[in-house]
């Protein structure tokens, strides 16, 4: 009898079959017939343990056991997967990533640069603002210069001073870059930044890393310093220009060749102020074709209605 109701409850062994709900039940009608004396037999020591308590008491089930093993084992390896499923799924998996993980590196990266332009934009506007607040109008500090090397030192010191400067070379080498650099279209804009930029700028390495060099009445930024990136304009490379609103009133600017809002992206004349206003770098995904900027999927960056390439 003892066989018989372990044949008939055959799928205690087998709890991958069975909800909690039906384990409750089986568990409550094996105790109804007999297979165990004990009423408070937990569930997870009747599964399968059960074999071992009806062996001392019915060798004659032994046949059975071993038939109970078998098909566990059989279970086991028909949802094993085979090391031909794992190679196929990682080598998809592979594809995707190589796929995908290029494209997100780019965005972000991108994404990095265009939080860091708007930074250093913000903090050059508001060294700038603090400057005049305590030296007077731009138009006033150089009253007493009477050299480009004094006009570009005044003005480097007085917006230095409200900045976090973690390198000051002053007039001399090492805080701009030493290798080439280029303007927007691909041509050579100097052998070096760190050597053209002497006696005419007055050159830092904000804490940041940005490299800035202060001309008069024109800033140049290297985003990632001098060490790092092409050196090129819109890239890493930005100008910054000191702007009389026409009222005497000056501030740190971007030139916008069609005026801001309006026309199609003009290059390089507009790059900086995209970036800031649109807060994305999307004329690099565009192809420049007639002097507009035509993105993969056929739309022209604008500043009306096509701020991305989206």
């Amino acid at each position: 009898m003892l066989c018989h109701s372990l044949i008939k409850h055959l799928t205690l062994c087998h709890p991958e079959f069975i909800s909690g709900s039906q384990e409750h039940e089986m568990l409550k009608q094996v105790q109804q017939d007999n297979v165990f004396s004990i009423p408070s037999y937990r569930a997870n020591e009747v599964r399968c343990g059960i074999f071992k308590n009806i062996l001392r008491k019915s060798p004659q089930c032994v046949s059975l056991m071993r038939d109970d093993i078998k098909i566990r084992h059989t279970f086991k390896k028909a949802l094993a997967f085979t090391l031909a499923e794992t190679l196929i799924v990682m080598g998809i998996i592979g594809v995707v990533a190589a796929l995908t993980i290029p494209n997100l590196n780019s965005s972000t990266a991108d994404k990095e640069k265009v939080a860091k332009v708007q930074k250093i934009y913000s903090n050059l506007c508001d060294a700038f603002g603090r400057a005049q607040a305590v030296y007077g109008p731009w138009d006033e500090w150089f009253q007493n210069d009477t050299t480009h090397t004094a006009q570009t030192t005044r003005f480097g010191e007085r917006m230095t001073e409200f900045m976090k400067v973690s390198k000051n070379c002053k007039l001399t080498t090492g805080c701009a870059s030493a290798s080439k650099a280029y303007w927007y279209d691909g041509s050579e804009m100097a052998s070096n930044l760190d050597n053209s930029h002497k006696d005419d700028y007055y050159n830092v390495i904000l804490a940041d890393g940005a490299s800035i060099s202060f001309g008069f009445g024109r800033i140049f930024v290297d985003i990632d310093g001098p060490n790092k990136g092409p050196t090129r304009e819109g890239i890493d490379l930005f100008t910054f220009w000191i702007v009389d609103d026409d009222n005497n009133n000056y501030n740190v600017e971007y030139f916008l060749y069609n005026g801001r809002g309006t026309g199609n992206l003009e290059p390089p004349y507009d790059i900086l102020g995209w970036i800031i206003l649109n807060g994305n770098m999307d004329y690099l995904k565009a192809t420049l074709t007639s002097g507009t900027y035509k993105c993969l999927n056929g739309k022209t960056l604008n500043w009306q209605n096509q701020t991305s390439c989206k």
